[in-house]
């Protein structure tokens, strides 16, 4: 039996367990299921969260409680299909060669993005983002960008969704080799993107940002890619804590505060 802590270095990852490939109806169920779970955990988290005496200012102390019961739903069910199935979640360092790679990469690509994106800013005189001026709920926001929203939301939006589709139908869809962008990864990337779209019910209406769906879409996936390629979630955590953390620090350098 393989040690699924060492996984094989060749092969698909991770890998399709189910025997035959299941019917593109199984699979959009499947996504349908994710889905619902993903917006489930959130509102668990926001139900929580909205019990927590409001901070002025500390938008982040209620963010923080919702990704930790976020993150603490997901751990059960990835441990849950881990015991049950043997599902591999990557939860290793795995290739961590690439993953250095990756991140001295993107830092200097997403450090030249923000460059270019703060300068048309200033320039048109716009903002993105509002911080407190207070400096410790600045470092709290900064603390609740690094150190919780990798860790709290690769598990769910990327090893959970696409470690559950590659078992059932792996597929490249773009590239060659082990950099190549999967169909799991394009519709984890996918949902991950749906995450990020506001809605109510009492009013029904939809809250959505086109420019921040294309860009959570790419970086999710990216992250996804790096998921598959260092065969490890610690990576795809540290791009995305190190992503939010730059903005961050972006936005306070710019002088974006309340």
């Amino acid at each position: 039996m393989m040690d699924a802590s060492r996984p094989a270095a060749d092969g698909p990852w991770p890998p399709a367990i189910i025997v035959g490939s299941p019917s593109w109806r199984v699979y959009g169920a499947v996504v349908l299921l994710l889905l619902v779970t993903q917006l489930a955990f959130s509102q668990a988290g926001g139900l929580v969260a909205a019990r927590v005496p409001p901070v002025d200012d500390g938008w982040f102390v209620q963010l923080s409680v919702h990704h930790l019961v976020q993150a603490a739903l997901t751990v059960s069910l990835v441990w849950l299909l881990a015991s049950r199935w043997g599902l591999d979640f990557g939860l290793r360092v795995g290739d961590a060669r690439a993953g250095w790679a990756v991140l001295g990469v993107f830092a200097l690509a997403w450090g030249a993005y923000l460059l270019v994106f703060h300068l048309v800013m200033s320039a048109t005189g716009h903002t993105r983002v509002s911080l407190p001026s207070d400096p410790g709920l600045q470092l709290g926001v900064l603390g609740f960008q690094v150190l919780l929203t990798g860790p709290c939301e690769e598990l769910l939006f990327r090893a959970l969704p696409i470690t559950l589709l590659a078992a059932l139908r792996p597929r490249k869809l773009v590239g060659r080799g082990r950099w190549s962008l999967t169909v799991e990864s394009a519709v984890a990337a996918i949902l991950f993107a749906a995450g990020h779209v506001g809605f109510s019910l009492a009013p029904l209406a939809l809250h959505l940002d086109p420019a921040q769906l294309a860009t959570t879409f790419v970086l999710g996936a990216l992250q996804g890619v790096v998921y598959q390629r260092t065969r490890s979630v610690l990576w795809p955590m540290a791009l995305h804590s190190l992503s939010n953390g730059m903005v961050t620090v972006g936005a306070l350098a710019a002088g974006w505060t309340a």
